[in-house]
């Protein structure tokens, strides 16, 4: 059998097998069985052992800011307060209207058409764009002149490269926000300028963002990230001109009652609303509990063969309802949102293919 360990070779900057082969012995199992050279050196295991670490186990261990406000611990059920998770029942079966959303998963009539080839790996995030234009379009809020599309979290851009090819030939000046760089070989901002829009790249928190735009503005933002999706309706709210909005919040467990849009609402639906938004953000983790069980719980939610009754009680003890307590605590925060945006707001279940699928579709003239 071979030794199992490996030799950094400097010259040609890699690790390598060790070339002994070793007979398999009661006193030499195959587990550890070792070269005379690795038997002296046994530091060697460890460091071929401990592989390096990739960017996102560095970023788990060195998380931004948003990052820092995820519950680390375990939800211990003895410790959810039953207060909460009886309002939050009794809002959404009696006080407030439209839970659950209306769900709208069709992609724009030009999916298929733009990206009849595109990678399997591509088409989840390509068909959630679409969605999320096509319900624009259907509520007329594609404008034909010219206007600024303003992408938060903008990443490489995918998101409004997609809008310019729906939209074309509409003339766009383009503002790309997020607070990484990307390389440029990486990026789609080469594509939007050949399309024929304006391209202007910030790198910043999007609380600190300064842009010199006027007219009308559309706002996009596919998966904003905890408390980013606050920033994003925050600015909105400063300014002053006509505004369209397909904004997509995700992570719900990273927001933060400093930052949150719906204060209002929550004063209003909760004694000390405070520390009970901070568990309803610590429990909407619970809608990921199950990707499986979640999708399928997303998908049949308008099926006529549902079993499950919306208004029964929660057993918190059974996974599908911790699932369940976990959607609507989403739904409560997106929804204070709404009512704290300041615009005509709806709120919609776009895609199937996450359960981090609600958008917000707004406008103000």
């Amino acid at each position: 059998m071979d030794c199992k360990f490996a030799y950094y070779v400097k010259r040609q900057q890699r690790w390598k097998r060790c070339s002994m082969k070793a007979s398999i012995t009661p006193d030499n199992p195959p587990e550890t069985a070792l070269c005379p050279h690795h038997l002296k050196h046994p530091e060697i295991l460890d460091s071929f052992q401990t592989p390096k670490a990739s960017k996102a186990q560095k970023d788990m261990d060195q998380p931004d800011e948003d990052q820092q406000h995820a519950p680390p611990e375990r939800i211990e059920l003895e410790h959810v307060p039953k207060y909460l998770v009886d309002r939050i029942q009794t809002l959404l079966d009696q006080d407030l209207q439209g839970y659950p959303p209306q769900r709208e998963p069709e992609p724009h009539p030009s999916y298929t058409t733009l990206f009849p080839q595109a990678a399997a790996h591509k088409q989840k995030h390509l068909r959630q764009e679409s969605g999320m234009l096509r319900l624009l379009s259907e509520r007329h809020l594609l404008p034909t002149e010219r206007h600024a599309v303003i992408e938060f979290g903008a990443g490489k851009a995918g998101f409004a490269r997609h809008y310019q090819l729906v939209t074309a030939p509409t003339p766009l000046d383009i503002y790309l926000i997020d607070r990484l760089t990307f390389r440029s070989t990486n990026r789609f901002d080469r594509a939007l300028q050949a399309g024929g829009a304006t391209v202007t790249r910030i790198v910043g928190n999007i609380e600190d963002m300064q842009i010199n735009v006027q007219g009308p503005i559309m706002c996009l933002a596919k998966h904003a990230c905890g408390s980013a999706t606050d920033a994003t309706l925050q600015w909105m709210q400063r300014y002053k001109g006509k505004i369209r909005m397909a904004l997509a919040p995700c992570c719900h467990s990273l927001c933060t009652w400093d930052t949150y849009t719906g204060q209002e609402a929550f004063k209003t639906w909760f004694k000390d609303p405070d520390a009970l938004f901070k568990w309803t953000c610590r429990l909407s983790s619970w809608a990921t509990l199950s990707d499986t069980l979640a999708q399928r719980l997303v998908k049949q939610v308008a099926a006529p063969e549902v079993v499950l009754d919306p208004r029964r009680v929660l057993d918190l003890t059974q996974l599908q309802d911790r699932i369940e307590l976990g959607r609507r605590c989403k739904y409560l925060i997106d929804f204070g949102r709404v009512l704290g945006s300041g615009m005509q707001v709806d709120m919609i279940e776009f895609t199937d293919q996450t359960v981090e699928n609600k958008v917000l579709i707004g406008w103000r003239p």
